[in-house]
């Protein structure tokens, strides 16, 4: 007998336009649960360029958080969410979010503790997508916020929460470094992998997805993918691949993404006199990164910061090699010599992006490797562990 569906409500600072890490992974979620039939809402905040009126998606007035960021405040009372989650008879409430519209909708929910202890108000799940740590430089005083400061924070916010999704071991040794005991749970991201099957139209795909952005058939793509930010190291992966670039003219990089970073990376690319190899994407539609990845060689990133990046594993989804910095995080989602390389400088980058762009077989191989991982990251595994958990938390509420 099927499970009864569930009401859920998503509530995040970024959706729809925005491209992200966060947004793919929160819709991907949303798609899976409401394919097994359960009732998802979307609280978000509106967006300059958005689409307009979206079914199930309470969009609300924001402003910049600053001009650095990219990153939005949402203007909105606990109060009007509370009114949203009773009329859609709301039975969990899961943030991505520890800012403006996380607080609203924990707030909203009212869950928190009475004096004997016992939980009341709906039930709330959280996932750190983010290591706070390593952005602090976007918030108001910047790197000079002490860090026991934002740690104490996001105590605050997570106490009434009854389980926090940690996408990797790395957030969660992280939360548990400074808050012990909480009840924090790993489950991988996940993405349909069906949006990447391409079948036979791959070719196609690949041939004119190149041509968009005027890159010849025998040439070679490197491609990075995700924000043009400190946080990010992508002055310190430019650094790196200069030497190569121009010592293989047929070789182009390409960075799909926009943020502060922008500027200075094009002055340092005119300097090193390769404006004709790299091109700046900017930010692109989730439906066009899908192409970018078919028509790359290999995916580049020097980035340190991250928890699970979402843009390996849609790497992995399309049979696309990786380089990366050694983490927890890429660790998690490249197998080391045998679906990319995992170095442990900056120096062992353009090394290592050498070899597989001069060696087919090596590239196909890694190619085929990182397609059969790829299927640990299956949306529907991580719908099943996250639909698991849900029902988990409410049966032990009404218990």
């Amino acid at each position: 007998m099927a499970s009864a569906a569930m009401r859920v409500a998503l509530a995040a600072d970024c959706s729809r336009p925005t491209s992200s890490g966060v947004v793919t992974s929160m819709l991907q979620l949303r798609e899976g649960l409401e394919r097994r039939g359960h009732r998802v809402i979307v609280i978000t905040v509106e967006t300059p360029g958005g689409s307009g009126p979206e079914p199930g998606v309470y969009r609300f007035p924001s402003l910049p958080f600053n001009a650095a960021s990219g990153f939005r405040l949402g203007l909105v009372s606990p109060r009007t969410l509370a009114r949203i989650l009773r009329a859609e008879g709301v039975q969990l409430v899961h943030t991505h979010t520890e800012w403006s519209m996380g607080w609203a909708a924990r707030c909203a929910a009212g869950s928190d503790r009475s004096p004997d202890g016992a939980a009341r108000g709906l039930p709330l799940v959280h996932t750190a997508h983010t290591l706070i740590d390593a952005y602090r430089h976007y918030l108001p005083l910047g790197e000079e916020l002490p860090r026991g400061l934002v740690r104490a924070y996001l105590g605050r916010f997570l106490g009434p929460y009854s389980a926090i999704v940690c996408p990797s071991e790395r957030i969660q040794n992280y939360l548990a470094s400074f808050l012990p005991g909480l009840p924090a749970v790993v489950i991988g991201n996940g993405l349909n992998r069906a949006l990447f099957d391409c079948g036979s139209r791959r070719g196609e795909i690949r041939e004119r997805a190149r041509g968009t952005w005027g890159v010849q058939p025998d040439e070679r793509l490197i491609l990075y993918v995700g924000r043009l930010g400190k946080e990010k190291r992508v002055a310190e992966l430019l650094a790196a691949l200069i030497p190569l670039l121009q010592a293989q003219p047929s070789t182009r990089f390409l960075m799909a993404g926009s943020g502060p970073g922008r500027r200075a990376l094009e002055q340092g690319v005119a300097g090193a006199g390769l404006e004709s190899q790299v091109i700046f994407a900017g930010a692109l539609p989730w439906d066009s990164m899908r192409t970018l990845y078919i028509a790359a060689d290999v995916l580049v990133t020097a980035s340190m910061s991250e928890v699970q990046p979402m843009s390996l594993i849609e790497a992995a989804m399309a049979g696309l090699p990786v380089v990366a910095r050694r983490d927890e995080a890429t660790a998690s989602v490249v197998q080391d010599e045998a679906s990319g390389y995992l170095v442990d400088s900056d120096a062992e980058i353009a090394s290592r992006l050498a070899e597989l762009l001069g060696q087919e077989g090596v590239r196909l191989r890694f190619s085929q490797a990182a397609l059969a991982l790829s299927w640990a990251f299956d949306l529907e595994t991580h719908v099943d562990r996250i639909e698991g958990l849900y029902r988990g938390i409410l049966d032990s509420r009404s218990r």
